[in-house]
């Protein structure tokens, strides 16, 4: 992969003159404030990345009439970047001569530049975007997602009606019977009724047949065998006749019809919203397996994801680190993330700046430097320091002997 083999500046911001071959991973400029320190790294971002006049609104070293960063890359890639009064120019060379724009430089970087601070100040959906585009899952987070706000809707729905069937239930009498009943039927009675009076109707009608066959016997003896015959007619009908029917009891029940069916139907819309709570709550349990399912996928994908940082993860929101929102993670925390994230979209030109380097303290800038040792990236980073054994120390613009 692509390094930066040598940086040379020349009356850049406050920077008169300075030259840097860096030969270590970690790269630091050192010195005390206002320096050329942020020079440094404003001049390597800006031939690398393009000018920016709101980031670099007077790039020329005051004093100066013209500028210059030029940039030679391990590839023998060459980018010189010219300022004037009248304006910036750049110049990339390739080592056979050809000529390119800004666009080839493009597309040696990654998506977010050189600066570690812009994965720090993206979005939160951005920087869970970032982090998506670079983990390997087992799932497709948005479809997983899509699944499982799915399954929750439609659990809201069916709990909304467990909800409303209990409350039914509550209200309700226990039902009188196993299983459904069938109303009484009112004219099913009144046949019984009808049929039962003409059938009391005619065993009186032959009783009394009897009783006056009885008398025209004894009175008639002229007519002794016609009597005879009817009242053996009768007496046969009157013998074969069943026991009368009770048509008080039918009567009771026609009076009572209107209560019975009344608890019957109670007893079978009982039963009924009861299947119905059943079925709904048996949905409900079915439903909540099914997010369970979906949400242990998840949780086993995201267990067998390799992230950038140990600690690292998602979720709907945004990235979590170590169980809390990025936000909220120290300073130098988001610096070594932001770092690793880059790093992790594998872009062709190895190489990030870090300028609040002052937030790392001795175990965070050896952290950092393992990193960079580990993917073979080189970090750029300022530091405020006045004491220690540093490579490029920068004093009044230019780099200390």
């Amino acid at each position: 992969m692509i390094k930066v083999q040598e940086l040379e500046i020349k009356n850049f911001q406050r920077i008169e003159a300075a030259r840097v071959a860096p030969s270590n991973h970690l790269i630091v400029f050192a010195g005390k404030n206002a320096q050329g320190k942020s020079s440094a790294l404003n001049a390597i971002e800006a031939a690398l990345t393009g000018h920016s006049s709101r980031n670099n609104p007077r790039p020329i070293h005051e004093g100066a009439k013209r500028g210059s960063v030029k940039v030679v890359l391990d590839d023998g890639l060459s980018i010189d970047r010219r300022y004037t009064s009248s304006g910036t120019t750049l110049t990339v060379k390739s080592e056979d001569g050809g000529k390119h724009g800004q666009s080839k430089l493009s597309d040696l970087i990654g998506s977010l530049g050189l600066d570690v601070s812009h994965f720090t100040n993206l979005g939160e959906k951005e920087q869970r975007a970032t982090l998506l585009e670079v983990v390997d899952l087992p799932f497709k987070p948005s479809e997983l997602d899509a699944k499982r706000k799915s399954v929750f809707d439609a659990r809201t729905e069916v709990n909304a009606e467990v909800r409303k069937l209990k409350a039914i239930a509550e209200d309700m009498p226990e039902a009188t019977a196993p299983g459904y009943a069938e109303e009484v039927s009112f004219a099913d009675l009144a046949e019984q009724f009808r049929q039962g009076e003409d059938l009391n109707r005619k065993i009186d009608e032959a009783e009394s047949s009897v009783d006056r066959a009885g008398a025209e016997v004894q009175r008639l003896r002229a007519a002794l065998e016609v009597a005879e015959a009817h009242l053996q007619d009768r007496q046969a009908y009157f013998n074969a006749a069943p026991r009368r029917v009770d048509t008080s009891a039918i009567q009771s029940q026609i009076d009572g019809i209107e209560e019975t069916n009344r608890g019957i139907r109670e007893s079978n819309r009982a039963l009924q919203v009861h299947a119905d709570l059943a079925n709904a709550t048996g949905e409900s349990d079915k439903l909540t397996a099914t997010l369970e399912e979906i949400d242990q996928v998840k949780r086993d994908g995201l267990a067998a994801a390799v992230f950038p940082v140990p600690g690292l993860a998602f979720d709907d929101e945004g990235l979590l680190y170590n169980g809390v929102p990025f936000s909220r993670a120290s300073d130098a925390e988001k610096i070594l993330i932001s770092a690793a994230m880059m790093i992790a979209q594998k872009p062709k030109l190895q190489a990030l700046i870090v300028r609040n380097g002052n937030n790392l303290d001795g175990a965070h800038l050896n952290e950092l430097r393992a990193m960079a040792e580990a993917h073979d990236f080189q970090i750029f980073v300022e530091l405020v320091a006045e004491h220690g054994n540093f490579e490029y120390v920068f004093h009044e613009g230019n780099l200390a002997d």
